[in-house]
């Protein structure tokens, strides 16, 4: 009997995002196998000795003891191992996800047969634990080199392509590394690859390979995630109290696409123009201004601007966002003062019309570079205002005047979202 067990967390709404880049670093790189889909690795190489269904009981009973199992992919790394070099996604577990592995595997350690060379990986520290999200294994030295010359000219190598190719966003954006906050959702158990059981956290069921692989089965999971990060907002606007203002930009209604793109926690476009109509009309008051900053929608199938603005609350300033060909009623950006503070609203904020030194709050960027356009850059005094960011509704002008009051300067990628700790 061989040690074909594995314990993993696999990629949910970050499936795609992942899938893309590899495929971007594999034409980029010429990498000629990589991994079909990037996952985590919790314990190695091992068969049970008790049934599937009762080690997933053990998952579950120690995943259960943490509310959020969080991480972030920061980059990429080049590793030597026993078996040549491996290009991976490096990951920053939370204090809570390395507590948890390290627990778990001392749960399991005596119900299952490890495979004697990985007994190392497994026992390692809580802090000498390696995460990581394979990209290629088993690499020659020369590509090793190859690589590690590429990820050392990173940005250079950007420069020349985004000068080259005009500023083709959807092909240069992926030559950067990936900065991107994630959670733990799923925790499969495998064997040869495949699904025996997994738990899932958002839920707290044990699935079996079936309910697993079930497309029904993820719109629970996904609708588990959106209440637990509150992404379906409850009616907060006050009818004929003092009218307030607000911003977005880039819903995409209509954009099936981007839910994949931009790792959006629904299940179809429907739903996801159905949640983002709901959050928008449960915020914003009807005598609200809300300054829109470009894209709302995309596809040839996604209607017209003013469809979908005519379903939505308040006074709209429309600022113009690069996928929007009706110029009626729009702007090519706004130059504001509020609370003692200078702003200027574009969707680009690599296309400014003119030198500004103030406040840019912008669209755009989605969560495709966080590392340059999180929710706020302090350096560049950038705000970003994409939906994916602000969780799928428009953030008050008065929060963001607050957050800048407060010099909040550690790096918030997403709001509601401070970091791993």
């Amino acid at each position: 009997m061989g040690f074909d067990y594995l314990i993993e967390i696999r990629p949910v709404l970050e499936k795609r995002k992942l899938k893309q880049k590899i495929s971007a670093l594999k034409e980029t790189i010429n990498l000629k196998k990589t991994i079909r889909v990037p996952h985590l690795t919790l314990v190695y190489d091992f068969r049970p000795k008790i049934p599937n269904y009762k080690l997933a009981d053990l998952v579950k009973e120690t995943a259960t003891k943490y509310e959020t199992l969080s991480f972030e992919y920061d980059g990429w790394v080049l590793k030597e191992t026993g078996n040549g070099f491996a290009f991976t996604f490096k990951i920053k577990p939370s204090k809570e996800l390395r507590e948890f592995r390290y627990e778990l595997y001392h749960n399991i350690k005596n119900s299952i047969i490890e495979n004697p060379q990985v007994k190392n990986y497994n026992d390692a520290s809580e802090d000498d634990f390696w995460y990581h999200a394979s990209i290629a294994t088993r690499l020659s030295q020369t590509k090793a080199e190859k690589i590690e010359k590429f990820t050392n000219n990173e940005k250079t190598i950007f420069e020349k392509f985004l000068k080259y190719l005009q500023g083709n966003n959807d092909f240069t954006r992926h030559k950067r590394s990936l900065l991107y906050p994630s959670e733990v959702m799923r925790i499969p158990i495998l064997r040869s690859g495949r699904i025996t059981y997994e738990y899932d956290k958002l839920t707290n069921r044990i699935l079996n390979r079936s309910e697993a692989l079930s497309r029904n089965y993820l719109r629970k999971t996904l609708d588990a995630y959106r209440k637990k990060e509150e992404i379906e907002a409850a009616p907060d606007n006050q009818t004929g109290s003092q009218s307030q203002v607000w911003l977005i930009s880039d819903t995409h209604f209509g954009h099936s696409n981007i839910i994949g793109y931009c790792a959006r926690p629904f299940s179809d476009v429907r739903e996801m123009n159905s949640i983002l109509i709901h959050n928008w009309n449960a915020t914003v008051d009807k005598h609200d201004t809300v300054y829109f900053l470009g894209d709302i929608l995309f596809g040839h199938d996604s209607g017209s601007k003013d469809y979908w603005l005519s379903k939505l609350f308040g006074n709209i300033v429309y600022i113009r966002g690069n996928h929007d060909k009706d110029k009626q009623n729009t702007k090519p950006y706004e130059k504001l003062e509020y609370k003692g503070y200078r702003f200027l609203l574009v969707h680009d904020p690599d296309d400014l019309p003119f030198r500004w030194d103030d406040w840019i709050i912008h669209g755009d960027k989605h969560n495709n570079n966080l590392e340059a356009y999180p929710f706020v850059n302090w350096e560049k005094k950038t705000i970003n205002v994409c939906a994916e960011v602000i969780k799928y509704r428009p953030i008050n002008f008065d929060k963001i005047i607050e957050i800048i009051k407060n010099e909040k300067k550690n790096n918030i990628l997403v709001l509601g979202y401070d970091g791993i700790t």
